[in-house]
């Protein structure tokens, strides 16, 4: 268990570290919710029922809270349109190919015409889904001047 376990906190890591450093923050986006949602069905699905059983469990807590702030995060920058959407193409890419149990470098692009939605095309193009937060700092900003408390992302860094 330890050797698997390390293999994957290595193969994850290196996965987060090359989507992070990504010109284009909307793929990044993307990716880093296909990382963590499916590395997360992959614990539930596989590593926990079939191999390591309840001593895997702290893997799968670990897991929920990290997708929970990553989809938090998407929250922030992508519709509820892209959101679901995006949910339905994980679930159906993970029920087509329920034997990859390694998918840490799967990317958002590979999911060919699953994920050819018009709405994540458009959260895709560089740029576009900090569009929609660029607005709502606007406003806030605004709503700061008018002596209003601000509101904030709860991973700080994001209203800067």
């Amino acid at each position: 268990m330890r050797l698997e376990a390390d293999r994957f906190k290595h193969n994850a890591m290196a996965a987060a570290y090359h989507i992070a450093a990504t010109p284009y923050p909307g793929a990044a986006l993307l990716d880093m919710l296909v990382l963590v949602t499916l590395n997360r069905m992959v614990w539930e699905e596989y590593w926990v029922p079939q191999v390591y059983g309840q001593l895997a469990a702290d893997m799968v807590t670990m897991l929920r809270k990290l997708e929970g702030d990553i989809w938090a995060l998407a929250a922030e920058v992508l519709t509820p349109t892209q959101r679901q959407e995006l949910r339905d193409v994980l679930r159906a890419w993970r029920d087509k190919y329920p034997d990859k149990i390694g998918v840490s470098f799967i990317r958002f692009s590979d999911f060919g015409e699953l994920g050819r939605k018009p709405s994540l095309e458009q959260a895709r193009k560089a740029g576009a889904c900090w569009r929609r937060s660029n607005k709502r700092r606007k406003r806030q900003r605004r709503s700061d001047s008018w002596g209003t408390a601000p509101s904030t992302c709860s991973h700080g860094w994001w209203n800067w």
